[in-house]
């Protein structure tokens, strides 16, 4: 066995590898996890530690516990663990661990990447390989991944802010944030370098942390694909709302009547005995960030307008082209402006119809279905994350004004069928981005290979300084010479590294949809 010394600011931690492994000393106890070689670059890689005590028994609908107790025996961290209930295969509620990828034998300590998947805050896995960090490690960076309970496990709010305070998902994630705050230089990470970065309900979540004051001071940067926590009071969609408190508790009190916990005093402590497969199935109850609490006091809009959020974050956003055509309902038999109209009125509260109508369906022909499906898909990923993503960045560097703020619009499908999306009948689908952003593309090598290694310069070059490439390729999304008021957007796509587009979504969001997000 040798050992390896690293120098971190005053301190010396040492800690063993052999030929296969590597051993860290952490708050947790000391992890133990294997090399490999990714791009050529030799790689620490740890599966699983824990970061939070198990949310099982008591601790069922808990804010999360840091470990106070070391584990004396050294925790295998060669193999993946238990995803949290509506994960990978296995799943559990012992489910709070981060998956850590760093450069191998490193002197000086690297930026931070900080991984929050998507799956609607009701699936998605840490040991997904599709989030596998080895690819984005390799540039240098150490790459940082949380696992977080999703479901009714996740949000239900039971009126107690210490014992149930709802947004359990979002506060693991805090917690796992704060355990790298604590750890990470021990892997040769900077903690003052940290940059969360998620997809869709991921996506959500950053943006919900750039809101959050429990979460300053626990990242520097920020960066959203497809999706932030800017709503509209007038939306109808479960998951596009503001979620009070007064709704979190009567949701939580049905959910108790579903499981036969109608006690007023004892219907929590009832719900932590009924199966963690059946509270987790129970499909009732929103998911997503609860307003109105320490996690996030204020809706987006207020915070932005107090000047209350982590206005010291730097910040990419963007978006695919079609972002509604994956999420959307697929629309069953013939569609029509009839069908059309119905699909507005499930989503949106007291609809401006004709001005929807003039807007969205102005150049359809009667009878052309095709055009009438476009325009819900197009309408659904407008309201849904399109503009509250572009808007979100846009109320950011609007009020962080020395913040660097970007914004992206992916143009560009690869022939992969990721998620069965095909360009030809539903265009630049949502979660089009993952492939590029973790290298696991290569259908059509001569484009997409390149790109990819370009798109992950990008973001590791920003989580490293903040800025993600030159002036040329990307300018900032707006700028106080123009007064703000032009928007430059990257259009991500191999076929030109250098195409800005202007004011790419200046009607649809800025002047249609502005007042719906006021």
């Amino acid at each position: 066995m040798l050992f390896l010394c690293l120098s971190v600011l005053l301190s010396v931690r040492c800690f063993g590898i052999s030929a296969e492994t590597v051993d860290v000393k952490t708050s947790s106890g000391t992890v133990r996890g294997q090399t490999i070689v990714e791009l050529d670059k030799k790689l620490n890689q740890f599966y699983g530690i824990p970061f939070a005590e198990p949310p099982v028994g008591a601790l069922r609908f808990a804010k999360p516990m840091p470990i106070t107790k070391p584990s004396p025996a050294i925790i295998d961290a060669t193999k993946k663990k238990t995803s949290c209930l509506g994960g990978d295969e296995p799943a559990s509620e012992n489910c709070l661990y981060v998956n850590i990828w760093a450069p191998h034998n490193t002197t000086q300590l690297k930026a931070v990447m900080f991984w929050i998947y998507g799956g609607g805050f009701r699936g998605g896995s840490i040991f997904s390989d599709m989030y596998n960090g080895k690819s984005l490690a390799s540039y240098d960076v150490v790459y940082v991944a949380v696992d977080y309970r999703m479901g009714s496990l996740g949000f239900i709010y039971g009126g107690d802010d210490n014992m149930a305070p709802g947004n359990l998902g979002l506060l693991d994630q805090i917690e796992g944030l704060k355990w790298v705050q604590e750890n990470i230089h021990a892997f040769g990470g900077d903690k003052d370098r940290v940059t969360i970065f998620g997809e869709s309900a991921g996506s959500i979540a950053a943006s919900a942390l750039v809101l959050s004051p429990l979460a300053k001071g626990l990242f520097a940067r920020a960066i959203l694909e497809s999706g932030a926590q800017l709503y509209s009071w007038k939306s109808l969609t479960p998951d596009q709302v503001y979620y009070t408190r007064e709704q979190a508790l009567a949701e939580a009190k049905e959910m108790g009547k579903h499981f036969k916990c109608t006690d007023d005093k004892t219907w929590l402590e009832c719900l932590r005995k009924v199966d963690a497969n059946e509270i987790h199935d129970y499909g009732a109850l929103t998911v997503g960030a609860m307003v109105g609490n320490a996690f996030m006091p204020l809706n987006a809009q207020e915070a932005f307008k107090q000047g209350k959020y982590n206005t010291d974050v730097d910040l990419i956003a963007g978006i695919v082209r079609n972002e509604g055509s994956l999420l959307a309902d697929q629309l069953k038999g013939n569609a029509t402006e009839q069908t059309f109209i119905n699909e507005v009125k499930s989503l949106i509260k007291d609809p401006d119809l004709e001005a929807i109508k003039e807007f969205y369906l102005k150049d359809i022909k009667p009878g052309n279905q095709s055009a009438y499906r476009w325009a819900y898909y197009d309408f659904y990923g407008d309201i849904n994350l399109k503009c509250n993503t572009y808007l979100f960045a846009k109320q950011v560097a609007k009020h962080s004004t020395t913040r660097n703020v970007y914004f992206y619009e992916l143009t560009y499908q690869s022939g992969g069928h990721l998620y069965g999306c095909d360009e030809k009948t539903m265009g630049i689908c949502h979660g089009s981005d993952l492939e590029f952003v973790f290298f696991r593309t290569g259908s059509n090598p001569k484009l997409d290979i390149p790109f990819s290694k370009e798109w992950m310069s990008y973001w590791t070059n920003f989580a490293k300084t903040g800025v993600p490439t030159t002036d040329t390729k990307w300018p900032k999304l707006v700028n106080k010479a123009e007064e703000y008021k032009i928007s430059r957007v990257k259009d991500m796509n191999p076929h030109d590294f250098s195409k800005t587009l202007v004011d790419p979504f200046k009607k649809i969001c800025d002047e249609f949809w502005g007042k719906y997000f006021e």
